[in-house]
């Protein structure tokens, strides 16, 4: 039997089984935000900070969401049985999209939300063509569910870079501009102006280029300078806090995951700043050859470049997952990126139901970028949908 028919083979019957396994998922996390009702029933999950963020600069609040006390003592007026702190840790470009957020209760504010975060990512995610087997990977992909059920952003930058890409080879000036909305969270924008330069695709970025601009004067306007260099000078604090009080069983990074493993802070950066430029690399070669999967190597190259990332930032991850899975060849060899991508798309689902494994987000990553680009700059595939 050929590798093709043999594959033909086992192809439904594997891709039947992990779909079956993602549903269950999903079912069982839909079941867990079926009691959310009222305030109290989201003062355990990140969507109450997101919410009062909101209210704080819908209030009027503008820069001073900078100053932790104010905006503790404002989360605990809207709370008063909130026993968390949380800070705002994001550019003030992010206050024009919670601003229409601020006039909704919690419950609403929350559908809405996610809503309009899923039909984004549904969007620049999905491509004409892809295959029935990939197409159901991508829709019940565990990282989006992840990244609901915490009520957060992930979904939102992830529709940025995913939309960006996808916009690009017929509308460059578009997809510069919605590049730009990376600004939210920028260090899952830092490689791609690389991309960008190495592709010589000069229109999308100086579109990306003004249009950050434009967010930067438009924030300036209406919070003033202030907000920046208050921005600015949380950073430090913010990613020492991080450090101190957010679980490291929910953070794929490669820095946080050598940390957690016992190695010292030096090596950690170390070992993660060189993973970062072997990532911004592959970038380069592969936008540089034009490769079929360029995209989809700069998606795992940005996480796994990326100093600081959570589990619920994964939802972009299986936009290269699939990719890969949807381009691999019909051989044997094919079987390593299948592994390599199930796993990707898997990673959120493990870590989410137990910390046995914390460290598999780091493993996904690298292997999902080994894979892709492999399969992008040293051994580009015969594309072809399934």
């Amino acid at each position: 039997m050929t590798d093709a028919r043999a594959l033909r083979w086992l192809e439904p019957a594997g891709v039947a089984l992990v779909l079956l396994l993602f549903a269950v998922f999903v079912g069982y996390e839909a079941w867990l935000i079926a009691p959310r009702t009222g305030l109290s029933g989201f003062l355990r999950t990140d969507f109450f900070a997101q919410w009062s963020f909101a209210r704080f600069v819908h209030a009027g609040g503008g820069a001073d969401i900078y100053n932790r006390d104010v905006l503790s003592r404002f989360q605990h007026d809207l709370a008063p049985a909130l026993r968390q702190v949380f800070p705002f840790p994001y550019p003030p470009v992010y206050l024009f999209a919670l601003w229409p957020l601020g006039g909704l209760a919690i419950g609403p504010a929350y559908i809405v939300a996610m809503a309009t975060s899923l039909a984004l990512f549904a969007a620049a995610a999905w491509r004409r063509g892809l295959g029935w087997s990939a197409g159901a990977l991508l829709a019940l992909a565990p990282g989006a569910v992840v990244c609901v059920v915490y009520g957060q952003t992930g979904l939102l930058t992830a529709a940025f870079l995913a939309g960006g890409l996808r916009l690009r080879p017929s509308h460059p000036v578009l997809a510069g501009m919605v590049f730009a909305l990376l600004l939210i969270k920028p260090q899952f924008a830092i490689l791609v102006p690389l991309a960008l330069i190495a592709a010589r695709d000069w229109r999308c970025f100086a579109a990306a280029a003004f249009t950050a601009a434009a967010l930067v004067a438009a924030s300036t306007v209406a919070f003033g300078w202030i907000a920046w260099t208050r921005w600015f000078a949380a950073l430090s604090e913010h990613g020492a806090y991080v450090d101190r009080a957010v679980s490291s069983y929910v953070k794929p990074t490669i820095r946080e995951t050598l940390a957690f493993l016992g190695a010292s802070p030096s090596l950690a950066w170390t070992a993660a700043g060189c993973v970062a430029i072997l990532a911004a690399a592959a970038v380069w070669i592969a936008y540089r050859r034009r490769a079929p999967l360029a995209d989809a190597v700069l998606i795992a190259a940005t996480l796994a470049a990326s100093p600081y990332g959570f589990i619920y930032d994964l939802p972009v991850l299986s936009v290269a997952a699939v990719a890969l899975y949807a381009a691999r060849p019909p051989t044997w060899s094919a079987l390593i990126d299948d592994a390599s991508a199930t796993l990707a798309l898997a990673t959120p689902a493990v870590m989410v139901l137990t910390t046995r494994f914390h460290w598999i987000g780091a493993v996904a990553l690298l292997l999902l970028l080994a894979c892709v680009t492999w399969r992008a700059c040293f051994n580009p595939p015969a594309c072809a949908s399934r």
